[in-house]
């Protein structure tokens, strides 16, 4: 079986659902802002979540047998789960860049819990390898894209229109 087919007919495990679940019933009751911050607070910081089962839930995720294969796609269906609700309404949009800056930041000094903790520090070394993966690169253009989307939004009615040809290649081919 290929990898590709093994990934996507492989059984989701009961602590991934529970952490889906969460994120989808806060993305309805939540601002953006709140959320980023839970997000930072659950898988940069690795400690301290105020939901002890969905911080169990990580823990066991991170420090599985699997968790090398396979927790950069639980990681990136998490990320998904809040892009594709702010994606579709325009005020949240702006939020997508700051939640994939995320795993660029480096977890609190403060955090002491983070140190000796063996599942925080698993955690953390998994955040780590994700920056380096497909599934973050994708994230990291999105992000890019909505934030030049956003620029080109503030900025369109001081460009002149020659200026704004780039974002309509396909219109004009000798260009």
């Amino acid at each position: 079986m290929s990898t590709w087919t093994a990934r996507y007919t492989r059984q989701i495990l009961q602590e991934e659902q529970q952490l889906y679940d969460h994120l989808l019933e806060l993305v309805q009751s939540e601002t953006p802002a709140q959320l980023v911050q839970r997000f930072r607070t659950l898988f940069i910081e690795g400690s301290s979540y105020s939901d002890p089962d969905i911080a169990a839930a990580i823990n066991k995720l991170a420090t599985s047998k699997d968790a090398d294969q396979e927790f950069r796609f639980v990681l990136n269906r998490c990320c998904h789960i809040l892009i594709n609700r702010w994606q579709a309404r325009p005020q949240y949009q702006s939020y997508i860049p700051t939640l994939v800056d995320l795993f660029e930041s480096p977890p609190s000094r403060s955090n002491k819990s983070f140190t000796s903790s063996r599942s925080a520090r698993r955690l953390r070394e998994l955040v780590r390898e994700f920056v380096g993966t497909e599934q973050y690169l994708t994230l990291h253009r999105l992000a890019q894209v909505m934030e030049q989307s956003s620029e080109a939004n503030i900025s369109t009615d001081a460009e002149p229109l020659g200026t704004l040809i780039r974002r309509y290649p396909y219109l004009y081919e000798h260009c």
